[in-house]
């Protein structure tokens, strides 16, 4: 995956350093509510900076910005609307993207180059505490992140469940499955299930509107739990998506391990990743989002072979590997 040889160097690494200038434009696109304003149709400048309470010259320009990076359009009458694109900021999981990536994310990878020198992630020496830490003391980071991380297994839920060869009846448990949204798709697609969902305390709220939106408040069961020090449930099967991820390997054995001892006989354990690829041109994303990990969390992504020897340092035996379109992997495993 080669750049485009038609711009040069230059112009690339200028547009590369520039880059903040877009996150910037849809964060205070998102902070002054000009979304919503113009959800209505096409709106005049002054008419806009009235309704908002806006300063209508910095409006003016500002609008102007937005038009170049082609969330906004100007008619020919002086007007504004919003694009195609633009109408997107109107999704409660975009706009909890960018305000999740705006305060907590960019500092951390402002940091990188303290993991680099240190091995330590760079998220605790600058917010002086954990990821976690953080979005507990801050109930509207944490409704943002569990909103973006619920839209984001929306996305891909279902062709992600369709890889997970679950018992026609039983428990199946999700750990630390957040608001729920994965589990209730499961649980909807195979109506003789138990539903077990293992979270933080402070996500039981927002799981059981997820649940009772769904029709599901008689066949789920919320386990406030630490995963790292038990799984106080048994169950047919245990899934864990995007988790493992967030943790190096010796945290992810120790989780591995009470999911070996929550699973009943024959049960099956599915865990769902991107899978890291041997060259970084193969999966840009996947990488960048290694370093993500890297900055924010301190865990990684890992290969297949990675996640093999995992599971064998917690007993467990990697069965199959199956990749989803939506660019997770649904890794099967079992006791060995």
């Amino acid at each position: 995956m080669k750049p485009p040889e038609s711009i040069p160097d230059t112009q690339r690494l200028q547009d590369l350093i520039h880059g903040y200038r877009g996150t910037a434009l849809l964060y205070g696109m998102v902070k002054l509510g000009l979304p919503e304003g113009l959800a209505v149709g096409p709106r005049s400048v002054t008419d806009l900076a009235s309704a908002l309470k806006l300063h209508e010259v910095f409006l003016q320009r500002f609008l102007r910005g937005l038009v170049t990076i082609g969330v906004v359009s100007e008619l020919a009458d002086g007007r504004v609307e919003l694009t195609a694109m633009g109408k997107s900021m109107l999704s409660p999981s975009t706009v909890a993207h960018l305000i999740v990536t705006v305060e907590s994310h960019l500092p951390a990878w402002n940091g990188l180059a303290h993991s680099v020198r240190t091995g330590e992630k760079s998220f605790d020496e600058i917010f002086g505490m954990t990821n976690w830490e953080h979005r507990e003391g801050n109930s509207q980071l944490n409704l943002a992140f569990n909103t973006w991380i619920g839209g984001g297994t929306a996305d891909g839920m279902k062709d992600i469940v369709d890889f997970l060869a679950l018992p026609a009846s039983g428990v199946v448990a999700d750990v630390g499955g957040g608001n729920g949204t994965l589990l209730a798709e499961i649980l909807q697609r195979h109506p003789a299930l138990q539903g077990t969902l293992a979270e933080q305390p402070h996500l039981r709220d927002q799981a059981n509107q997820t649940f009772v939106h769904a029709g599901l408040s008689g066949r789920t069961t919320f386990t406030a739990c630490n995963f790292f020090n038990s799984l106080p449930f048994s169950a047919d099967a245990i899934v864990l998506k995007s988790v493992l991820h967030d943790w190096d390997d010796a945290a992810c054995v120790k989780l591995l391990g009470h999911c070996r001892q929550a699973l009943l006989p024959n049960g099956q354990i599915y865990i769902v990743e991107r899978i890291l690829p041997e060259r970084p041109l193969d999966a840009p994303f996947t990488v960048m989002l290694d370093l993500q990990m890297m900055a924010v969390t301190g865990g990684q992504e890992r290969t297949e072979g990675a996640y093999r020897t995992l599971l064998q340092s917690a007993n467990l035996r990697l069965d199959s590997v199956k990749e989803t379109q939506s660019g997770f992997a649904v890794l099967s495993a079992s006791v060995s």
